[in-house]
């Protein structure tokens, strides 16, 4: 990019390629990327990663990411959800009830989703 076009890489830039790499399950690519990339990764990028590491079953790094995640942003419900959602699917139920009892705790509530014709 930089030498095609004379464009510098911004936040942006990897940010969409870090989602990109960890939908199609490049999940390793992803994290090289996050390493080597000249910007401090914020939770937006840990979730593409972890939303990759869910899609394709890569439990114990999307363990690591939703805990990143949640330092990062103590708030984020998504992380916590996720995190609870992969303790169950592995069959560990009491850390999954864990992590849904801190949400309580912390008055962490996940937004219901809805549809167009919810609305």
């Amino acid at each position: 990019m930089r030498h095609r076009y004379n464009i510098d890489p911004g936040i942006e830039h990897y940010s969409c390629m870090i989602d990109l790499l960890a939908r199609v399950g490049r999940i390793e690519e992803a994290m090289k990327l996050i390493d080597h990339m000249p910007f401090k990764a914020d939770a937006c990028m840990w979730s593409s990663v972890l939303r990759g590491c869910v899609a394709h079953g890569d439990n114990d790094l999307g363990e690591k990411v939703a805990e990143r995640i949640i330092e990062l942003d103590p708030g984020n419900a998504s992380a916590y959800t996720q995190l609870s959602g992969i303790f169950a699917t592995s069959g560990d139920w009491a850390s999954s009830a864990v992590i849904r009892d801190m949400m309580k705790e912390n008055q962490i509530r996940k937004l219901p989703g809805y549809s167009w014709g919810d609305r």
